[in-house]
Order: structure tokens, then C-alpha cells, then sequence
């Protein structure tokens, strides 16, 4: 149940849109946990650091205004976190969200929308020819959201989780190119 100060029924909450920083770990670690993500606020920092000087990856925060989520500080409202990557088969590079999540409490107040809309220009300013983003089979209410955002359901997604200690083949080797 909500808190009863938090309106549900307001549209368009005034947020911030901004860069995440290490002060930002342990809500990210909360956002992830709503998508069913348990990483701990250490990875996260360790997450964010290796990106932070990357000129293709960008990691975003939503912050609502202080007070809006019960508490005496501001928190986070919401995180989009996004990759530029060049493809080989043709021109341009692909943009990809790998994370989008809102706080629970204020889905359906535009901060979703506006997230994804900074993504959208940053992935043409990174020469990006289409933007894309995957999300489990059960998220039927994302699904509906990213319709409206203009994105279509195309393809299928095949996925093998790699153990962490495994033997390559040879000629195959994770080395540096000659």
C-alpha cells in the first residue's frame, strides 16, 4: 500500500535527470532489485567506476524531489542504464538499454518516458541507427510501455550462461589482437 502522502493519480513528476554517481549505489542496488537483479551496492560502485569514462556507456538516475518518497532526503525515482555499440554488418552503431526501472510507487508518472527520451538522444548523437533493449516474458505492463514509446517486438533472444572458469579452444584464446 502507498504511503499516504504519495499521489499516484499526478502525472509528469518533476524529477532530475543525471548522471549516476558512487552516492547512488545502494538505490540502484533497490531499482535493480524491483527487476529481480541481487547485486550488491560494492559491484555497482565497481560497475559505475568502469564506465564512467566510457564515451559509448551511460548510466542515468531519475532523482525525485525530497521528500516525495517518504523520506527526509531525496532518493531515486528511477535508472536507465545504456550502451553504444558498433556493429559490423552495418553502418552505425545499435543502442542498447540494458537496465530501465522505475520506483514502484511512481510508475506512471513520465519519469519511464523521459528516461528512455534521453537515451533516444544520446544514441543519435553516438551514431546510433536503431535503439533496442530486451525484458523478460512476464513484464507485460514494460511491454505495453515500450509499444507506446514506438519500439516493436522483432526477433528472438538466445542466451547461454557462460561458467566463470572455462577452458577456450586453442586457436581461440581471449588474447590482444596482433
Amino acid at each position: 500500500m502507498d504511503p499516504p502522502h504519495v499521489d499516484r493519480s499526478a502525472t509528469n513528476l518533476d524529477v532530475e535527470i543525471r548522471f549516476a554517481g558512487e552516492l547512488d549505489a545502494d538505490a540502484i542496488s533497490l531499482l535493480l532489485g524491483d527487476l529481480g537483479y541481487s547485486i550488491e551496492a560494492a559491484r555497482i560502485l565497481e560497475k559505475l567506476a568502469a564506465l564512467r569514462h566510457s564515451p559509448a556507456d551511460r548510466v542515468w538516475v531519475a532523482e525525485a524531489p525530497s521528500g516525495v518518497l517518504g523520506d527526509a532526503g531525496e532518493a531515486l525515482a528511477g535508472l536507465l542504464s545504456f550502451h553504444a555499440i558498433p556493429l559490423l554488418h552495418t553502418p552505425g552503431n545499435l543502442g542498447r538499454i540494458t537496465s530501465l526501472v522505475v520506483h514502484p510507487q511512481l510508475r506512471g508518472k513520465g519519469i519511464g518516458r523521459r528516461l528512455v527520451g534521453v537515451a533516444e538522444c544520446f544514441a543519435r548523437e553516438s551514431q546510433c541507427e536503431r535503439l533496442e533493449l530486451t525484458s523478460g516474458e512476464h513484464r507485460h505492463d514494460a511491454h505495453r510501455f515500450y509499444l507506446a514509446l514506438g519500439f516493436a517486438l522483432r526477433s528472438a533472444r538466445f542466451v547461454k550462461t557462460l561458467a566463470r572458469a572455462g577452458e577456450c579452444p586453442t586457436p581461440f584464446r581471449a588474447a590482444e589482437p596482433p
